[in-house]
């Protein structure tokens, strides 16, 4: 009972600070959240906050008013702006009407924004203590996963990419698969699996990749131990996709048969299901990216500015290409590689390979299709996966994959 005690309280110390972090960082915005949202022009890019607050102010008027909600009138003049092609996030929209009816759209989308932070901190932290049963490990991981300075620019344009907060509750379920009996294991990886897909295709997209890497790691650790647990966990892992195909098929059956099946037509190519491949090129990244802050950074952004000019020979699209991993996580990352190295702790072996070779996928898929190494051009995971997934043109984001298993 008392221990018991003990880890509750250190679970609470725990989300006292992450509270606390985002309310220091956010002062400026709680202090008017009511009046602005996190967000910076950067042209040609305007981003994504102001025509949010827009659909959903026009949602309410048409509500209120009984018209149809798949049109704007109030853009694209002067027919107005169709929507009814639109992939859309019907959970995430849901709660921003809610929230907007209550505290009216800007405090609403100020409330998701932050609240992918705080959440995204105690997810984090979860997974991080269940790998480690270490306060501290998960305090650190969580603050670090949190507030990378990914998160913090991908929150200045898009609502959606900076729900990052599923992903490691995701991963903890995954671990986690085959824990419990079998439709509790596979109803807790829906729950997780549906979270994520309602908020973000794009983080749907890289989990796929990662669960594919986590099988194969899974399997060359059970021949190395001889556990034999791996179809056990496929079938359970098929368990929590069909639980989370029933509820999500209805709703997005036109999206998937656009996205899946007519991705030829004519229709399709135009509403973005399929991207140019010349399009990865333009939003991959660059390796020397992971070691460029963010050019907000109050004390290197001058220096990242430039840096990132040059790697560029020009300016970036910050808002996607900042996945700086940080000084301090990658030396606390090579920090506990080392440390396991030296102790060969049997139990940490399978996380350890894990997220290091999730780590370094990510960044291979992150870059664009074919590197040049001197007179070849080698192709990368971007190109092994845009015949199958030719929808996702911001290899880039990728990188945040990278960012959760340095983090953890």
């Amino acid at each position: 009972m008392a221990k018991a005690l003990r880890v509750g309280q250190a679970h609470v110390f725990a989300s006292v600070w992450l509270i606390l972090c985002m309310v220091w960082v956010f002062t400026p915005i709680l202090l008017n959240s009511g009046r602005v949202v996190p967000h910076v022009i950067q042209p040609p890019y305007p981003g994504e906050p102001y025509g949010v607050l827009a659909i959903t102010n026009w949602f309410e008027e048409a509500l209120a008013s009984g018209v149809a909600m798949r049109s704007l009138p109030h853009r694209g003049a002067p027919f107005g702006a169709d929507f009814s092609h639109a992939p859309v996030y019907p959970l995430l929209g849901l709660l921003m009407g809610c929230l907007s009816h209550v505290f009216r759209e800007v405090a609403a989308y100020n409330t998701l924004i932050l609240g992918s932070f705080l959440i995204a901190g105690i997810t984090m932290y979860a997974l991080a203590y269940y790998l480690a049963r270490s306060v501290w490990a998960g305090v650190v991981a969580g603050t670090l996963y949190a507030f990378a300075a990914y998160h913090q620019m991908i929150a200045l344009a898009y609502l959606g990419e900076a729900s990052i907060q599923w992903l490691p509750l995701y991963v903890l379920m995954l671990l986690r698969i085959g824990e419990g009996g079998v439709w509790r294991a596979g109803a807790r990886f829906a729950v997780a699996l549906f979270l994520l897909f309602s908020f973000s295709y794009y983080q749907t997209y890289f989990m796929v990749v990662f669960t594919l890497l986590y099988l194969g790691v899974r399997y060359w650790y059970e021949r190395e131990t001889g556990a034999g647990e791996l179809p056990r966990v496929i079938g359970r892992l098929a368990l929590g996709v069909g639980l989370t195909f029933c509820v999500v098929l209805p709703l997005y059956a036109p999206v998937f048969k656009k996205a899946f099946v007519s991705r030829g037509d004519a229709e399709a190519v135009q509403q973005g299901f399929v991207r140019p491949e010349s399009a990865l090129y333009r939003y991959s990244a660059k390796p020397l990216e992971y070691l460029i802050p963010s050019e907000f950074n109050p004390v290197t952004g001058s220096v990242a500015k430039d840096l990132a000019e040059r790697v560029h020979g020009g300016g970036r699209h910050y808002f996607d290409k900042t996945v700086f991993l940080g000084f301090l996580p990658l030396g606390l990352a090579a920090f506990g590689v080392m440390r396991w190295r030296r102790t060969r702790d049997r139990e940490m072996e399978f996380p350890v390979v894990l997220f290091t070779v999730t780590g370094l996928a990510a960044v291979l898929f992150s870059l664009a299709p074919h590197v040049s190494l001197g007179v070849f051009e080698v192709p990368t995971g971007s190109a092994l996966a845009y015949p199958v997934f030719p929808m996702f043109r911001y290899v880039s984001r990728f990188g945040l994959v990278a960012i959760l298993s340095v983090a953890v």
